[in-house]
């Protein structure tokens, strides 16, 4: 029985050295396939673009090459980068009327009522004194008339320099009087030169005056054509920047006739031989094209720096 035991055993011993050595008793699993890597480059993420300016997008690009503009208009210096030719006309617009006379369109700004202190204690004696005057309601051009709304009118064009859009000059009071006369013909209307204290209140931007040296601006280069950038000629009306109520071009271009009697001071007697023109020119110096500044020719003078600008 003892001898039965131990055969036994050694069989067993010698199975399993067997199945060790033919690794019959090990189950081995397959090797995991390796995964591929994507070659599809990652996408790399989009810095939001920076939004200078207003609410809205903008979807043109600045111009930023070297560019600085002085956006105080009182002297600080601001050196952000920006387009220097900035666009007109300015969103702080007055409501507008717009009316048609033989197929030609022209704006009238509205200019509502206030009180202001018209002249300056630091121009020509002429200026002074400086005084309150109260203007009512009324209805100022957009712009200076131009020789496309002067022909559809009178039929005919005075001007030196001519051009659709360039403002109609070399024309005297008598011929502005003949033209309005026969603008209320076609029209039905009540069209007349502004009185003087109309075209300085409009010129100073009304009840939105910010105060500025000349119409819109104490930089007369973004508002107005004068010597120093003119070019000795006029230009298109519109092309510099409007005034706090969109009025263009009361600041230079052309100087524009008033309604009014011509006094060597405010309060004084009228001198009935001459009469007010406003608004400096294009060939004149920034002096002579200050709000404040004031002139005087005789109604039938006739020269290629004076035009005129509608009232109603």
């Amino acid at each position: 029985m003892k001898h039965r035991l131990l055969t036994i055993c050694l069989i067993a011993i010698i199975a399993l050295a067997t199945a060790d050595t033919f690794g019959q008793g090990r189950v081995t699993r397959p090797a995991k396939k390796p995964t591929q890597q994507s070659t599809k480059p990652k996408k790399k993420p989009t810095k939001p673009q920076r939004h200078q300016g207003g609410g809205g997008q903008d979807s043109h690009p600045t111009n930023t090459a070297n560019t600085t503009i002085n956006l105080n208009p009182s002297g600080g210096q601001d050196n952000r980068p920006t387009n220097t030719n900035p666009p007109a006309p300015r969103a702080l617009s007055a409501p507008v009327e717009t009316f048609t006379v033989n197929g030609v369109s022209f704006d009238m700004v509205r200019v509502d009522r206030g009180t202001y202190s018209m002249g300056s204690n630091t121009g020509d004696s002429d200026e002074k004194p400086v005084h309150t005057e109260s203007v009512s309601t009324f209805y100022i051009g957009k712009t200076e008339v131009t020789q496309q709304l002067w022909v559809a009118v009178m039929g005919s064009n005075p001007s030196n320099l001519r051009g659709e859009t360039l403002p109609v000059e070399n024309v005297s009071k008598y011929d502005c009087h003949e033209f309005v006369e026969k603008l209320n013909r076609l029209t039905g209307r009540n069209f007349r030169l502004p009185t003087e204290a109309e075209w300085e209140y409009a010129a100073r931007g009304g009840n939105r005056s910010r105060g500025y040296k000349y119409s819109g601006s104490d930089d007369i280069d973004r508002v107005a054509w004068y010597d120093e950038n003119s070019g000795g000629r006029t230009h298109p009306v519109a092309q510099k920047l409007g005034n706090e109520l969109g009025i263009f071009d009361m600041t230079g271009n052309v100087m524009e006739w008033c309604s009014d009697n011509w006094s060597n001071r405010y309060k004084s007697s009228p001198n009935t031989a001459m009469r007010v023109v406003r608004g400096g020119s294009q060939s004149q110096g920034a002096f002579y094209c200050r709000v404040a500044n004031r002139g005087c020719l005789k109604p039938r003078d006739c020269l290629t720096y004076v035009g005129l600008r509608l009232a109603l």
